[in-house]
């Protein structure tokens, strides 16, 4: 949701109309025959009033690495990462364009039977909270709230940073112990493994949890994954980011 929301702020430089819309339905009656399988769906539907695409950028739209966006400007990878996150949950996603008149993206994902019987656990367990202190290096300003948050309402010291100099500045002005960072893979100006070796150059207490929305093949391209450091596929739960912290803040502590 975040990559699609930055591709339609990025295609409405003046302003525009954003909208994300959801639905239940029958591929058949709702006549996407012709996109997916018969049978019952959950429909997430975005779509924005930019600058839209032509058909020779729509070809290429979901590749890794294809961009058209300015040198420092985007990555290529946003799309890709949606559409691999699509299909690992056995999705489908279309995309229409044209250019002046906006972009529409549709994701089906197969309805689950028996749904409304599913319960969420309301709460956390106290063994998933703690007081450590944590710095955390994400680029992205709404992902690093949401983390910073809920971080602080397992009990810990939350640090926050929007890149990896950044990062380090905080460190030089926190003269306390910091037990773990958490930090983005892939960020401007310093990627979070170079980041992680420069913090464990001044705190060598601190150990190391990487998070990241992007395709395996993506991570493999920046040495990923990597011995002895925790890791989260984006988007997480809170409950799976309280795991994985407290999980590696525990090793070698017992």
């Amino acid at each position: 949701m975040i990559n699609l929301a930055a591709n339609a702020r990025d295609a409405m430089p003046d302003g525009g109309e954003f909208r994300i819309e959801t639905a239940l339905m029958d591929a058949l009656e709702d006549g996407a025959e012709g996109r997916i399988k018969e049978g019952n769906y959950a429909r997430l539907k975005v779509s924005d009033s930019g600058t839209g695409m032509n058909d020779a950028v729509l070809e290429h739209a979901f590749e890794p690495f294809f961009t058209t966006k300015g040198v420092g400007k985007g990555t290529g990878l946003g799309l890709s990462t949606v559409y691999g996150l699509v299909q690992q949950n056995h999705g489908t996603i279309h995309v229409s364009s044209e250019r002046g008149r906006g972009t529409t993206f549709e994701i089906y994902f197969p309805a689950v039977p028996g749904g409304e019987e599913v319960q969420e656990s309301g709460g956390l367990s106290g063994s998933q909270q703690g007081n450590e202190t944590i710095l955390v290096a994400e680029d992205e300003p709404g992902v690093r709230k949401l983390v910073c948050d809920a971080l602080e309402q397992l009990g810990y010291t939350v640090l926050a940073a929007g890149d990896g100099d950044e990062a380090l500045r905080v460190l030089e002005q926190h003269s306390q112990p910091v037990h773990l960072l958490l930090t983005d893979v892939i960020m401007p100006l310093m990627i979070g493994r170079d980041l992680a070796m420069r913090v464990q150059s001044v705190k060598p207490e601190a150990k190391v949890v990487y998070m990241s929305g992007y395709t395996d093949d993506a991570l493999a391209f920046h040495g990923f994954p990597q011995p002895n450091t925790g890791f989260i596929q984006k988007p997480f739960t809170v409950s799976t980011l309280a795991g994985e912290i407290r999980r590696v803040l525990s090793e070698d502590s017992q």
